[in-house]
C-alpha cells in the first residue's frame, strides 16, 4: 500500500490496515501477536495531502500509539531530514520527534563504499579501485544524492565489462560522472525514440515533447522556494493531456507505456493502485533536481503551478463531498483562478472537469455577489421608503423626488419587483405631496388668477400695477400687460382664453387680447376701487363690482348692458357670472350674497349666514351651485334658490379670501390669510389635505374646467400652479338609482360596466362617460356583471333568477339563461366568451354555452348559497365560493379538481383566479383575503386590514397585484406576500360591494353602496405618472441641482414621458 493511499485509508476507513482505526482496536488481536507499522517517507504527509483535516487526523492516528499502555502495535516512521519544520507546527509529532527521534546521518567512508561495491560483489562482479573512488569524490561534492547514485549505478552496470566481470571507471566516465548521468539519459528519451542505442535517430516529434513536458509537470508538486516534491498521478488524469480525441490519447498512451515510451526509458514508472487503476510517478526523484531540462521546466510559470494543484484538490474534495456548493472555490482561490485562468490552461490536470468546477464556482459567487447585492439593495431602497415617509409631512417637494428616485432605483436593480415599501411610499406622496410650480414675476402681491377653461393659459395680475399671462409651464406668453394707473385688484379670462378682463383701483375695467393690447376703451362707471370682475363663457358679458357697492354689466365695446345693480350696503368684494350668461352674483362687506339677472333684478332674497364680510363668490356652470368665503373663515354653499346645501366647510384658520368651482360643480377650492389652498366636495368634506406653498396670504384661486389644475396667487408675489391627479382617475360616475353591487372592466381597460339593486346594467368609457342607455331586463336588482375579453359579450345575474346576455350596444343576444331556484350572485365569463359560468342561492354552479343552453350537469357541493364564481384565463377550471365558507375548484366537466379549500370563519363572499390559474383569492366575512395555490395549499398568512366583512376581491392578470373591497368603506391593494401596496383607497360613502382590476394593472374599478362607480389609478406605473406630471415644469426638474434631483428627472423620462410621447 502506497503511503498516499495508506493516508486516505487511514483517514476514511475505519476498517483500515486489520483496524487500526480506533487505535485501541488493536489490542483484540490475539496475545501471542506483536505487529509493527512502518510508514515510509513520512514526508509525503505534507507533500500529497493538502487536505488539512486529513492530514491531521492520520497524524493523530499513528501517534495516538504512545497514548496506550503495554500496545502490542509499534510504528516506525521514516522522513527525509529537511521535512523537520514542517512536523514542528504539530504539537504531538514535535514531542515525538523530541523524546524518541533517531537521526541518520549521511553515508560517509566505508559505509559509502559498501554500499557502492557490495551489490556488484554480490553478482560476482567487481569495482575497479579507482572508480569507486571516483564515484566517492563524485558523491561528497553532491552530498544527499543517493538517488543519482543509484541510477549512476544501474547505468554502469548496464556498461559492465562483461568478459572480466568488472565494473570499470572508463564506463564510468563515459556515463559523465555522478550529476551528468540522468541528465543525459533523460535528454536522450526526450529527443529520441530510439535512445537505447549508442547513436539515436528517430527523433521525436513536437508533440511528443510538448505532451512530455506537461507530463512531468504534472508529476512534480511545486514547493515553497526551490523545493519541488513528486506526486503520484492516475494515467487517466495524465492521458487527459490530449484531451477528448481518441487517436491523439492513444499516441499519449503510446509515449507513456509503449515500447519507446517513457516507463520503458527508465523515466516513469507505472503501477495499480488497491481499486486497480493504474498510476504513473517519476522514476527517479533525483530527475527533479539534476535533469536541467525538467528544471528549466518547473522555472517556467513557478507561480501558476500551485495554483493548478489546488484548484484540482479542492475540486476533488468537492466530489467527495459529493457536490455541496458551500466547497466550491470561494473568495481569494477563486480570483486568484479568475485573475490566471487563460494562463493556467496548460497545467491544468484534468482541463474539461477542471474548467466546469471554475464555471460552476463563478457562477456560485456570482449568484451569492447578487443575492448579497439584492439584500442591500432591498435595505437601502427600504430606508429610503421609510425618508420619503419622514420628509412628508414638512418637506413634500424633497419627499417627491425621492419617491421618485427610488421607484427609478428599484426598477434598474430589482425590475423583477417594485418592492412593496417603494410602492407604499410613492402612493403616500401621490395622496399627500401636493407640489406646486411657483411663477414668479409679480414685483410685489398677486392679487387675482384666472385661468382659461382649456388649462393653457394662466392669467394674473399684482399690485405692481400689471397683468401678466403664462402658459402651463410658467412661462410667459407676452410681456407684462400695463395701463391701469394702480393696483390691479382682479382679472378674468374668457372660456375660449381669447379675452382677458382686469380691474383696477383707479376706477376702471380694461379688456386685453392674448397679446396684450386693448380691447376698447377702458370701462370707466364705479367711483373707487373696482374689486372683482367676470366674463361669460362666450365672452360677451363683463360684470364687475366695486368699492361703491354696486355691481355692473357691460358689453365687449365697453358700453353698460343695464343701469348699476344696487343691493349691498357697503363694498362689494366679488362677483360671478353662470356659463350662460343669465345669473350674476355678488358678495359683499355686508355679509351677504346676492343673486340677479341680466337685467339687474334679484333673483332672490340675500343669502345670508356668513358673520362677516363676504370676501369671494362663485358659480358652477350650470348656475345650480353657489359658493362663497369670507372672513368668518367659512366656505358656504347655496343652490339657487339661496338654500344650504350642506354645513358651512370649515378648515380654513382666518379670512377664505378666494373660492372656485369646478364647471361640473363638484369641486370647490378655496384660498385663505392662513396660506392654505384646500379642495372640498359638494357635500362639504375635503379631498384632500390643505395644498401648502405659499408663504404667507393666499388672495386667488381659480380652477381649470376639467377640475385637474388649480391656481392661486399671494402675498408672497407668486402664482402657484397645483396639478390635482391623484389616485382616484376621475369623478365618481353617477346615474344609478340603487346601490352599485357588482363592476367589470374590458380587457382593454376602455369599458367598465356596472350593475345595480336599481335593475340595470351600466357602460361607461374610462374617462367616466356613459357609453350607452342603461340595459333594463332584470326583475330586480342585477348582482353581477362581467365582459369577455374582445369586450363583445357582457353577462348579467340577478334577484329574477335570470343570467341575461348582451352585446356591447346593449342588445340580448338570446333569452335569459333560467335554470337557478332563486337568486343569481356571480357570474363569469371564459376569455374566449363561448362559456358562461354562474352561481346563486340554489347552492349550484352552472355552465352554459353562448345559446343559454346548459354545457353539463349543475355543479353540486356548496351547503349553502354560491355567493361568487371566476374561472382561468384557459377556460378549464371554475373556482366557486359560498355560504359553508369554502372555496372549490371544478373542471368544466363539473368534477372537483381538489378538497374544497378552508380557512375562512364565514361566507366566503368572492373569488378570483390568476390568469396563469396558479392563484387562488377569496375575500369573506371573517375580514380575511386569502391566497391559495392550485393545489389548495395557502400561500401567504391571511391578509388582514378590512375593518368588517370582505366584499369583492380581483386579481391582476400579472398575478402581482390583489384588489379588495370590503364595508369599511375602503379598496386595499396587496401583493402576493400579503403585503400592503398602498394606503387604503377612500372615497365611497358607505360599502364597497365590487371591484375589477384592469388587464394592465393600472385602472381599479370599484362600486358601492353610495351608487357610484369609481376608477382609481392602480399601480405604481400609474402612480409614477401623476408624481413625474406634478414636477415636469418645476424648476427642481428644469433645472436640478442634486444628484436625486437627475435621478428622479431621468427616471420620469425613462419610464413615463418616453413612453407617452412614443
Amino acid at each position: 500500500m502506497t503511503q498516499y493511499a495508506l493516508v486516505v485509508e487511514i483517514a476514511q476507513d475505519d476498517n483500515s490496515l486489520g483496524n487500526l482505526k480506533p487505535i485501541n482496536d488493536a489490542e483484540t488481536v490475539a496475545d501471542t501477536e506483536k505487529f509493527l507499522l512502518v510508514v515510509d517517507e513520512f514526508e509525503k504527509v505534507f507533500t500529497v495531502c493538502i487536505d488539512k483535516e486529513e492530514r491531521q487526523r492520520f497524524i493523530e492516528l499513528l501517534t495516538g500509539v504512545v497514548e496506550i499502555h503495554d500496545s502490542r502495535l509499534a510504528v516506525v516512521i521514516t522522513m527525509r531530514g529537511d521535512f523537520l519544520e514542517s512536523c514542528l507546527d504539530n504539537p504531538p509529532l514535535t514531542q515525538l520527534i523530541q523524546t524518541q527521534a533517531v537521526f541518520m546521518p549521511s553515508l560517509t567512508g566505508v559505509d559509502l563504499k559498501e554500499t557502492i561495491a557490495k551489490p556488484a560483489k554480490l553478482q560476482v562482479h567487481s569495482l575497479e579501485e579507482a572508480g569507486a573512488l571516483k564515484i566517492l569524490q563524485n558523491f561528497q561534492q553532491e552530498p544527499g544524492s543517493l538517488s543519482l547514485l543509484e541510477f549512476a549505478l544501474t547505468k554502469l552496470w548496464d556498461k559492465r565489462e562483461q568478459k572480466k566481470n568488472q565494473l570499470t571507471q572508463e564506463e564510468y566516465e563515459k556515463l559523465g560522472g555522478l550529476t551528468a548521468v540522468l541528465n543525459l539519459h533523460a535528454e536522450n528519451v526526450y529527443h529520441y525514440q530510439d535512445y537505447e542505442k549508442e547513436s539515436s535517430t528517430q527523433e521525436r516529434s513536437q508533440q511528443e515533447k510538448e505532451w512530455i513536458k506537461q507530463i512531468f509537470l504534472r508529476l512534480v508538486r511545486t514547493g515553497e522556494g526551490e523545493k519541488d516534491t513528486q506526486q503520484r498521478q492516475p494515467k487517466a488524469t495524465l492521458l487527459n493531456i490530449a484531451g477528448d480525441d481518441a487517436n491523439q490519447q492513444q499516441q499519449l498512451n503510446e509515449l507513456l507505456d509503449g515500447e519507446a515510451g517513457l516507463v520503458k526509458g527508465r523515466l516513469l514508472v507505472t503501477g495499480k493502485d488497491e481499486k486497480g487503476e493504474v498510476w504513473i510517478d517519476l522514476a527517479h526523484e533525483a530527475l527533479i533536481e539534476s535533469w536541467q531540462q525538467f528544471a528549466q521546466w518547473r522555472q517556467q510559470d513557478r507561480d501558476l503551478r500551485p495554483l493548478s494543484d489546488t484548484l484540482e484538490n479542492t475540486r476533488r474534495e468537492w466530489l467527495n463531498e459529493r457536490p455541496d456548493d458551500k466547497y466550491l472555490m470561494q473568495k481569494g482561490l477563486l480570483a486568484e483562478v479568475r485573475d490566471s485562468w487563460q494562463q493556467l490552461q496548460p497545467d491544468l490536470q484534468s482541463p474539461q472537469q477542471d474548467e466546469d468546477f471554475y464555471q460552476r464556482s463563478d457562477a456560485d459567487e456570482k449568484d451569492r455577489i447578487a443575492e448579497m447585492e439584492r439584500a442591500l439593495t432591498e435595505s437601502q431602497l427600504r430606508e429610503k421608503a421609510a425618508r420619503v415617509d419622514d420628509l412628508l409631512p414638512l418637506q413634500p417637494l424633497d419627499s417627491l423626488v425621492l419617491a421618485i428616485q427610488a421607484v427609478g432605483e428599484n426598477q434598474e436593480k430589482l425590475p423583477q419587483q417594485i418592492l412593496a415599501s417603494v410602492q407604499n411610499s410613492l402612493n403616500r406622496v401621490v395622496n399627500k405631496a401636493r407640489v406646486s410650480i411657483p411663477f414668479c414675476g409679480h414685483e410685489g402681491n398677486v392679487s387675482s388668477v384666472a385661468i382659461s377653461a382649456d388649462g393653457q393659459t394662466i392669467v394674473s395680475s399684482g399690485t405692481d400695477g400689471t397683468v401678466r399671462l403664462w402658459n402651463y409651464q410658467g412661462l410667459p406668453l407676452a410681456e407684462p400687460l400695463r395701463g391701469h394707473q394702480g393696483n390691479i385688484s382682479s382679472v378674468a379670462i374668457s372660456a375660449d382664453g381669447q379675452t382677458i378682463v382686469s380691474s383696477s383701483t383707479d376706477g376702471t375695467v380694461r379688456l386685453w387680447n392674448l397679446q396684450g393690447l386693448p380691447l376698447a376703451e377702458p370701462l370707466r362707471g364705479h367711483q373707487g376701487n373696482v374689486s372683482s370682475v367676470a366674463i361669460s363663457a362666450d365672452g360677451q358679458t363683463i360684470v364687475s363690482g366695486g368699492a361703491d357697492g354696486t355691481v355692473r354689466l357691460w358689453n365687449r365695446q365697453g358700453f353698460p348692458l343695464a343701469k348699476p345693480l344696487r343691493g349691498h350696503k357697503n363694498d362689494v368684494s366679488s362677483v360671478a357670472i353662470s356659463a350662460n350668461g343669465q345669473t350674476i352674483v355678488s358678495g359683499g362687506a355686508d355679509g351677504t350674497v346676492r343673486l340677479w339677472n341680466r337685467q339687474g333684478f334679484p333673483l332672490a332674497k340675500p343669502l345670508r349666514g356668513h358673520k362677516n364680510d363676504v370676501s369671494s363668490v362663485a358659480i358652477s356652470a350650470d348656475g345650480q351651485t353657489i359658493v362663497s368665503g369670507g372672513a368668518d373663515g367659512m366656505v358656504r354653499l347655496w343652490n339657487f334658490q339661496g338654500l344650504l346645501l350642506a354645513e358651512p366647510l370649515y378648515g380654513h384658520e382666518g379670512n377664505v379670501s378666494s373660492v372656485a368651482i369646478s364647471a361640473n360643480g363638484q369641486n370647490i377650492v378655496s384660498g385663505g390669510a392662513d396660506g392654505t389652498v384646500r379642495l372640498w366636495n359638494r357635500q362639504g368634506l375635503s379631498l384632500a389635505e390643505p395644498l401648502r406653498g405659499h408663504e404667507s396670504y393666499v388672495n386667488s384661486v381659480a380652477i381649470s374646467a376639467d377640475g385637474q389644475t388649480i391656481v392661486s396667487g399671494g402675498t408672497d408675489g407668486t402664482v402657484q400652479l397645483w396639478n390635482r391627479q391623484g389616485l382616484p382617475l376621475t369623478e365618481p360616475l353617477r346615474g344609478h338609482e340603487g346601490n352599485v353591487r357588482s363592476v367589470a372592466i374590458s380587457t382593454n381597460g376602455q369599458t367598465i360596466l356596472s350593475g345595480s339593486t336599481d335593475g340595470t346594467v351600466r357602460f361607461w368609457n374610462h374617462q367616466g362617460l356613459a357609453l350607452a342607455e342603461p340595459l333594463p331586463g332584470h326583475e330586480g336588482w342585477v348582482y353581477s356583471v362581467t365582459i369577455s375579453a374582445d369586450g363583445q359579450t357582457i353577462a348579467s345575474g340577478g334577484t329574477d333568477g335570470t343570467v341575461r346576455l348582451w352585446n356591447h350596444q346593449g342588445l340580448a343576444l338570446a333569452k335569459p339563461l333560467r335554470g337557478h331556484e332563486g337568486w343569481v350572485y356571480s357570474v363569469a365569463i371564459s376569455p374566449d366568451g363561448q362559456t358562461i359560468v354562474s352561481g346563486g342561492s340554489d347552492g349550484t354552479v352552472r355552465l352554459w354555452n353562448l345559446q343559454g343552453l346548459p354545457l353539463a350537469e349543475p355543479l353540486r357541493g356548496h351547503e349553502g348559497y354560491v355567493n361568487s364564481v371566476a374561472i382561468s384565463a384557459d377556460g378549464q377550471t371554475i373556482v366557486s365560493g359560498g355560504d359553508d365558507g369554502t372555496v372549490r375548484l371544478w373542471n368544466l366537466q363539473g368534477l372537483p379538481l381538489a378538497e374544497p379549500l378552508r380557512g375562512h370563519q364565514g361566507f366566503v363572499n368572492s373569488v378570483a383566479i390568476s390568469a396563469d390559474g396558479q392563484t387562488i383569492v377569496s375575500g369573506g366575512t371573517d375580514g380575511t383575503v386569502r391566497l391559495w395555490n392550485y393545489q389548495g395549499l395557502a400561500l401567504a398568512e391571511p391578509l388582514r386590514g378590512h375593518k368588517g366583512w370582505v366584499y369583492s376581491v380581483a386579481i391582476s392578470a400579472d398575478g402581482q397585484t390583489i384588489v379588495s373591497g370590503g364595508d369599511d368603506g375602503t379598496v386595499r391593494l396587496w401583493n402576493l406576500q400579503g403585503l400592503p401596496l398602498a394606503e387604503p383607497l377612500r372615497g365611497h360613502e358607505g360599502w364597497v360591494y365590487s371591484v375589477a382590476i384592469s388587464a394592465d394593472g393600472q385602472t381599479i374599478v370599484s362600486g358601492g353602496e353610495d351608487s357610484t362607480v369609481r376608477l382609481w389609478r392602480g399601480d405604481w406605473r400609474a402612480w409614477l405618472q401623476v408624481c413625474c406630471d406634478r414636477l415636469r415644469y418645476h424648476p427642481v426638474f428644469t433645472n436640478p441641482q442634486t444628484e436625486e434631483a437627475k435621478a428622479a428627472c431621468e427616471t420620469c423620462q425613462k419610464y413615463v414621458w418616453s413612453k407617452v410621447s412614443g
